[in-house]
């Protein structure tokens, strides 16, 4: 009796993702400042990341809303630039702050802030490192992966930075800003070491590291990871076989059976469904027998995806705190209103954006905004950053959206936008 082994063909659409435990909580501690040290002590050593920074990072490949979130936040906060003293027009122009530390960057200031507070919103911990040359002036500003640096602990109040290598992966001892002349005595084997400003979303969750906002979208994420690899699957027919092609009374020739399962085969993978298959076969003796095990459509598995992806893009988007406008979603109905997007734009800056620039304004302010610290002509005032209210006039886009006209239509006729609804 011949036998078939049917071989259910899978490729996985997110290969190196492990699935184990997201974040662990870690014993609580309280930051050391130089201004009555606290006393609930501290452990000495590499203090462990209160999630796995690296895996977090992964999210941003599979999940359009996440990665959208993302980027909008980052656009949000720094996106339009800081104000300083001579932007005084509004977004978009040159500032004192880019004036002076454009020329200590690769490419940019913007570069540099840009790359360091996605990390910011992304694990909650954003790095920029800095530089001085053999006179103590700050020569170079860069901005540090959040994956390759720890917190290392030390005697009270004492602590510093680890910075793993990008190719051996051998850590580094780096300074917290601020701290170079004491490192410097604690540590005297270094030469010309770096510093760290370490921009750090605040939580009760750690003492040392901050943490990011969305976290508790991480199911989500990987349910609809899930939810894709199911539908993915089906394209390249794994699963349930959708037939079994059986050929009765007479066993084919090796190259007959060949020739017949190879077109078979033909029709597998992405692409290649909905295809023919024509058999000529001149024995009459043989019979063959079509069964079919999946039903037709799979209209079923669409509507799952549908309602399973919008419920999850919602999530999400609420994890965030950010306008589902803003991250693609179209909400139907009285929330989906024209006035919607003004309305969620100013929450948005208010209660998502605005705490963050403050965060932000407060590091950069207190680090190369001391003149004592950094040598920089910088102070607290030229690191206020534009707003997204400030950039979009909310009030005209509220009348823009309840126009019962296009604007086009309306500038033509001349009409203000500015001004409001007519009567």
């Amino acid at each position: 009796m011949s036998q078939i082994k049917l071989i259910h063909r899978s490729v996985d659409l997110y290969p190196g993702s492990p699935q184990e435990r997201l974040y662990s909580l870690l014993k609580a501690a309280a930051q050391q400042t130089e201004i009555g040290i606290s006393r609930q002590g501290q452990t000495t050593g590499r203090r462990a990341w209160p999630f796995d920074f690296e895996a977090v990072k992964e999210f941003r490949e599979v999940n359009t809303y996440h990665s959208t979130c993302i980027e909008t936040k980052t656009a949000a906060t720094v996106g339009l630039g800081f104000k300083g003293e001579k932007d005084a027009d509004g977004p978009g122009g040159d500032s004192r702050v880019s004036e002076i530390l454009d020329p200590l960057c690769d490419i940019s200031w913007q570069d540099v802030i840009t790359s360091a507070v996605e990390d910011f919103w992304e694990v909650g911990n954003g790095f920029i490192e800095v530089v001085r040359d053999e006179s103590g002036t700050i020569s170079g500003l860069h901005h540090l992966q959040a994956t390759r640096i720890f917190i290392y602990l030390e005697e009270i109040p004492d602590r510093h930075f680890e910075v793993l290598g990008e190719t051996d992966y051998q850590a580094q001892k780096f300074a917290r800003f601020g701290d170079l002349d004491s490192f410097r005595e604690r540590f005297p084997e270094i030469e010309n070491p770096s510093e760290i400003i370490h921009l750090r979303r605040p939580s009760s969750i750690d003492r040392y590291y901050g943490y990011p906002d969305w976290l508790a979208a991480a199911a989500g994420i990987d349910l609809s990871k899930a939810l894709h690899q199911y539908l993915y699957d089906f394209f390249i027919n794994r699963g349930v076989p959708e037939f079994m092609l059986f050929l009765l009374g007479q066993k084919l020739d090796k190259e007959d059976w060949d020739a017949i399962t190879e077109s078979l085969d033909a029709g597998i993978g992405k692409g290649k469904s909905h295809k023919s298959l024509a058999i000529n076969l001149d024995n009459p003796e043989v019979k063959i027998q079509l069964e079919k095990l999946m039903a037709d459509g799979k209209a079923g598995d669409a509507q799952m995806f549908s309602d399973m992806s919008n419920a999850l893009a919602l999530e999400i988007v609420s994890a965030h705190r950010t306008p589902p406008l803003l991250a693609g979603i179209l909400i139907p109905g009285k929330l989906g209103a024209t006035n919607e997007l003004p309305n969620a734009l100013m929450a948005f800056q208010a209660l998502a954006i605005g705490p963050a620039q403050q965060t932000i304004q407060t590091i950069l302010g207190c680090t190369l905004g001391r003149t004592e610290l950094s040598g920089l002509n910088l102070s607290f005032k030229d690191f206020r950053m534009w707003t997204v209210t400030e950039e979009i006039d909310v009030g005209q886009a509220d009348t823009v959206g309840r126009m019962r006209e296009p604007l086009p239509e309306a500038q033509a006729r001349g009409r203000d936008v500015g001004a409001g609804l007519l009567d």
